[in-house]
């Protein structure tokens, strides 16, 4: 059996439970001949849990790494099928705010990683909008992202400055960056009125680049 997947470092891996130190020798282990009471205590709890034989427990181990990986691979394939699609809906029903868009959404079972995630892609395919997303953290708090696109940071609008004005709203903290900032709070009644904070913002921003223009 090919055993360059594991490490051999001179540490010890916790597999299902049971200590097995790296750098094992696992066709030793094949042959019976394994001189460490330690991995044989740990191949013996780890085959009872695969209810595998435990000179098997070395390849069970390998085959349940790489299912995992493939696992890992899939997963990567769908969210990113999911993340496109959610896009698409969320381009489709977008606000246009004085020529930029303003996208506002609450999902209910995202982390704030998955929403910085679709919010970037977004950005990536339309940098003129921004993104205001949210998600809940257990029935009453949300945290929440904002997202602007290059254009529109180039017009004045601060993401980290509305991000304290809608932290304040809700009663929470937030900030950041120009284009990037998060926060948390209170589950807000109506999305509409927390992206009214943002809609009076962007037309302000248009108003001043209309005053600077004439």
């Amino acid at each position: 059996m090919d055993t360059r997947g594991f490490p051999d470092k001179k540490m010890s891996v916790s597999v299902l439970g049971a200590k097995v130190p790296y750098g094992i020798n696992l066709e030793r282990k094949r042959d019976g001949n394994m001189a460490n009471p330690q991995c044989e205590d740990g191949f013996t709890k780890i085959a009872n849990e695969l209810n595998a034989q435990v000179e098997r427990a070395p390849e069970a181990i390998y085959n349940i790494k790489a299912e995992l990986k493939e696992l890992k691979q899939r997963y990567r394939w769908l969210w990113k099928s999911y993340v496109n699609l959610i896009k698409s809906k969320l381009i489709e029903k977008a606000k246009v705010v004085n020529g930029i868009y303003l996208i506002t959404e609450l999902f209910e079972q995202l982390s704030t990683r998955d929403l910085i995630d679709i919010a970037t892609s977004i950005i990536r395919d339309n940098s003129n909008c921004v993104i205001l997303l949210f998600t809940p953290r257990g029935k009453e708090r949300v945290e929440f992202i904002i997202v602007a696109g290059e254009p529109v940071v180039s017009l004045g609008f601060n993401a980290n400055q509305i991000a304290k004005e809608i932290s304040n709203f809700i009663g929470g903290k937030g900030g950041g960056k120009v284009d990037f900032a998060q926060g948390s709070g209170r589950r807000p009644d109506n999305l509409e009125e927390v992206g009214r904070i943002i809609e009076k913002a962007i037309a302000e921003i248009a108003a001043k680049g209309r005053e600077q223009q004439g």
